[in-house]
């Protein structure tokens, strides 16, 4: 039993599974090359030359049709024979009809034959007319073997007659003939019936590994769940890669977790001193009332929450990314956003605008969580009023029926060039003194450039044609296969 096992085991290494098709490929081929050139031999209706041992066997025959003076009777037409008595030589048969046929013309024949079989005897006979090599060949129903000597006429001016035999037997079926005729045919049909078993042996490589690249592209959208189809089928080596897949997404995602719950401990465990400093001064204002000092001790404890803030936002995004993951239309990311967005707008009497050049834009969709995609573009629309003077434009297209491409461009002092990528690095700030101002931490868009990875997108920052910055985002538009 444990041989057995082993065995099996061997027999599932992908080592052995490579080497097999290998060699079936190649069997394979040998087999219809072999079919394609040796098959068409084993015709009846071809010329083949008799074995040594049918030789003697038919020698005999005639050596016992002398005897009885059959040939005799044959030569001088004293009784029409149509057949032999009925026997069994070796593997020979009767009944046989032997015909005679001189050698110098084909057209005197000696026998009891019908039009067709003369006419059959005669396109033998042009062929086969060397009793040192007698052949034999089918004609339908009828096969003829010859020629051999005979000993008659019994003239010695006069040279031998060819005695042949004409045997009555079941016609080769007509599919046979058809194939034999068709020799392409009957190649294509033997190669169809050895592609399943190649593809068979294939599908069982390619398919676990076709799993492999579904679950990584699953883990890539941010879908941390192991596969257990990976541990189960395919190779014993593709197996176990599985179960070192499976395990290297286990770690990454108790990794994730750790530095989530690690992230939410320490802004918990934050708030509480940030919340006795905003009571502190509070109470301070009212014993002392307002000063600068406390002033920018109120500032600063802001900005302190909205980072945090920030910060659990960016630690429960990719949660909700594989937890909250599906199917919506293209307006559900800007409609509301658009909506709040004119209306900030009419606050701050800033000019903003939305176009969007998309015909039956419900009919496209994308696969993820539409709540994080809209929040990514308030945060890059509220950036966008933060450094604007007085212009935000909006513009959303289709590329190539593949990509959603979102651009949001203001009308501000924009970035220095070398700073399009640094931007959205967390905690990164262009001008710490607009970004005091501003009340800005340095996460809003390093979470935009998260969101938009967690759906297999792209952000990138670039030089508006309204003077200030241009933020693009591309994201993949999920298709229906």
């Amino acid at each position: 039993m444990k041989t057995l096992r082993k065995f099996l085991r061997l027999l599932n290494s992908i080592n052995v599974q490579i080497f097999f098709l290998f060699w079936l490929i190649w069997l394979a081929f040998f087999v219809l090359m072999g079919f394609a050139f040796f098959i068409p031999t084993m015709d009846a209706r071809n010329y083949t030359e008799l074995s040594t041992d049918e030789v003697n066997l038919y020698q005999f025959e005639v050596i016992k049709l002398t005897k009885n003076n059959i040939l005799y009777d044959l030569q001088y037409q004293k009784s029409p024979h149509s057949s032999l008595p009925s026997d069994r030589i070796g593997h020979i048969s009767a009944p046989r009809k032997p015909v005679l046929l001189d050698p110098n013309d084909f057209n005197k024949i000696i026998g009891n034959l019908d039009y067709n079989e003369s006419s059959q005897l005669y396109q033998f006979a042009n062929r086969s007319n060397n009793p040192l090599l007698p052949q034999k060949r089918r004609f339908y129903n009828q096969d003829i073997v010859g020629p051999f000597i005979s000993p008659y006429p019994l003239s010695e001016d006069r040279e031998p007659y060819l005695l042949y035999f004409i045997d009555t037997v079941d016609p080769q079926r007509e599919f046979i003939n058809f194939f034999f005729d068709h020799p392409l045919i009957m190649l294509f049909l033997l190669m169809a019936t050895s592609t399943p078993l190649l593809l068979g042996l294939i599908f069982s490589l390619t398919q676990p590994i076709k799993e492999l690249r579904s679950t990584a592209n699953a883990i890539s959208t941010g879908n941390l769940s192991i596969n257990p189809i990976l541990e189960q089928r395919g190779s014993m080596e593709l197996r176990e890669v599985g179960k070192s897949f499976n395990h290297m997404v286990m770690s990454l995602e108790s990794m994730i977790s750790s530095q989530q719950r690690l992230l939410l401990d320490v802004s918990h465990e934050l708030r509480t001193p940030l919340t006795r400093l905003q009571l502190a001064a509070a109470l301070l204002r009212r014993r002392q009332g307002e000063n600068s000092e406390l002033q920018r001790i109120e500032t600063e404890t802001e900005r302190m929450e909205k980072m945090l803030n920030q910060l659990l936002t960016l630690s429960r995004q990719q949660t909700a990314l594989h937890i909250n993951r599906e199917v919506f239309p293209l307006p559900n990311i800007w409609e509301e956003v658009v909506e709040d967005a004119k209306f900030e707008s009419r606050e701050r009497h800033f000019e903003f605008s939305f176009s969007q050049n998309i015909k039956n834009p419900e009919k496209y969709f994308i696969n993820g969580n539409e709540d994080v995609l809209a929040s990514a573009l308030e945060n890059i629309i509220r950036n966008a009023f933060k450094y604007a003077h007085s212009r935000v434009l909006l513009n959303c297209n289709i590329i190539d029926n593949k990509q959603l491409q979102i651009i949001v461009d203001d009308n501000g002092d924009g970035v220095a060039e070398h700073e399009y990528k640094q931007i959205f690095l967390p905690f990164y700030r262009t001008d710490q003194a607009r970004a005091r101002t501003t009340g800005g931490t340095g996460l809003g868009l390093s979470i935009v450039a998260n969101s938009v990875e967690q759906h297999k997108g792209t952000v990138t920052a670039g030089k508006s044609s309204l003077g200030g910055l241009r933020i693009t985002i591309l994201l993949p538009l999920w298709l229906d296969s």
